[in-house]
């Protein structure tokens, strides 16, 4: 075994105690100490690691360059991190909970939109955001009786994933999994068809090939065509829906009318045109919370020069 495998190894293990070690603290705190761990944590977390506060404020001053003072970047960086903490150890809250305890503690406005798209029996994609804790909204539709899923990625460790897996399982999610994507693909379209609500966020970099590129936030990004593909192939209605937290640290989904596709029977603009209106929806969310959203992440690393042609 190769040195660097080695090492790999070695940290997996002490992410996997540390895993467990943070469950067990939780498990220990009220909902109210919870919230002023993570925030000490991410306030701690933005002193100390370099790598996440320098991506951070390096996205923040591309998009708000000229636009806001270097204090007011600094404070949404350090909040961001802090939102990513505190989303994190309440998730595990959460997770203690009964159903009934999560409907009420999760709050929802615009439920009528999401009933009125379920009518027609062809499923809903929801379009949806890394804003604030946004697992809480597959959370709250499974509360509240809705045959929810979402597409995620493995943990690396797999003793992680199965106990994530278990989680959402007792929590009434299913889970489908963005690799392999024929299985992705597959999964998603029978969810689908079987009038359930598939969760999708659309805010991450998609890579340099299968994706389409778009403006977001003044920035090309390789965003995923998922969304309009799967509505193109089976009816399904798109629902934009995301998480916020008020000031009092409470949080609720938000749920908007349902969008029509706007189609001319050329597929490859009418994904392009439809990904760049479902993006505008994510980037008008983003300027409005942005404290709530994960800017640590590259979400322009992919650009089309990276494409590799066939």
């Amino acid at each position: 075994m190769k040195l660097k495998d080695i090492k790999k190894n070695i940290r997996h293990e002490f992410e996997w105690i540390g895993f467990l070690l943070a469950i067990k603290l939780l498990s220990l705190f009220s909902r109210k100490n919870i919230y002023r761990m993570g925030r000490n944590l991410g306030a701690l977390a933005f002193i100390l690691i370099r790598k996440y506060r320098q991506i951070t404020l390096q996205n923040l001053n591309v998009v708000f360059k000229n636009k806001k003072t270097k204090e007011e970047i600094d404070q949404i960086a350090k909040r961001s991190i802090q939102e990513m903490f505190i989303s994190g150890s309440e998730l595990w809250y959460f997770c203690q909970l009964s159903r009934s305890e999560q409907d009420k503690l999760i709050g929802i406005e615009g439920l009528e939109h999401l009933e009125r798209a379920l009518v027609h029996g062809k499923g809903v994609i929801g379009l949806s955001a890394h804003l604030s804790n946004f697992p809480l909204v597959s959370v709250k539709l499974a509360a509240k009786g809705f045959d929810a899923g979402f597409i995620i990625r493995r943990q690396r460790d797999p003793r992680m994933e199965s106990m994530l897996l278990g989680f959402r399982s007792r929590m009434g999610i299913k889970t489908i999994y963005s690799i392999p994507r024929t299985d992705c693909v597959a999964d998603s379209l029978s969810h689908l068809r079987n009038n359930g609500i598939l969760i999708i966020d659309l805010d991450q970099n998609f890579g340099a090939n299968g994706g389409v590129f778009v403006d977001f936030l003044g920035q090309t990004a390789a965003t995923a065509p998922g969304p309009v593909i799967f509505s193109m192939r089976t009816g399904a209605k798109v629902v934009p829906m995301f998480l916020i937290r008020n000031d009092d640290l409470s949080v609720k989904v938000v749920i908007e009318p349902a969008l029509e596709l706007e189609l001319t029977g050329d597929k490859n603009k009418d994904i392009l045109v439809n990904i760049a209106r479902f993006t505008k929806i994510v980037e008008r969310y983003v300027l409005k919370y942005p404290n709530l959203w994960t800017w640590s992440h590259k979400r322009w690393k992919t650009q089309p020069r990276d494409v590799v042609k066939n």
